[in-house]
């Protein structure tokens, strides 16, 4: 008779536990708690670890952790701090390409410093940090918004029928 070799179960790194709780932040931080998206994100990294791991069952252990608090609030802030701070400099870097595209700064001209603005690039300046914190502003409530139940919602108000 062949013994066949079971696995073990092998417990969850904090390591481990901290990137199943960062794809999930980064996935809701999309606008989707797809867990599907949420495991790809996962996935990508580790390939050859834990391999009978499926997105089901990696949302389940999400829930998990969070349920039996094997991550500190402490820490699930730290990575929600380091979330925002990557998408701020993503952002940053994007709209330094968008300025290369469109011409006002060109191959080996140097960036304007602090001291040679002109009034009209802190006005562009300013007007580009408007729109930034309204987008933060729709977002969020865009995302407060979807995370209330259908039937949770506050209902709107009639309009009047004028006859």
């Amino acid at each position: 008779m062949e013994h066949t070799e079971v696995k073990q179960r092998r417990a969850w790194a904090k390591e481990e536990i901290r990137e199943v709780i960062w794809c999930y932040m980064h996935c809701r931080q999309r606008f989707t708690e797809n867990y599907k998206k949420m495991y790809e994100t996962w996935r990508q990294p580790n390939l050859e670890c834990r391999m009978y791991m499926d997105a089901e069952k990696l949302m389940n252990q999400r829930n998990y952790i969070m349920k039996h608090k094997r991550i500190t609030e402490m820490e699930v802030e730290e990575i929600r701090r380091k979330l925002k701070e990557s998408q701020r400099s993503h952002l940053e870097e994007r709209e330094e390409e968008q300025l290369e595209h469109s011409g006002t700064i060109r191959d080996g001209e140097q960036k304007p410093d602090a001291a040679s603005t002109t009034e009209e690039d802190t006005e562009i300046q300013q007007q580009r940090n408007h729109i930034h914190k309204l987008k933060e502003k729709i977002e969020n409530t865009y995302y407060q918004v979807t995370q209330i139940e259908i039937d949770k919602r506050p209902r709107l108000q009639k309009l009047l029928k004028y006859v």
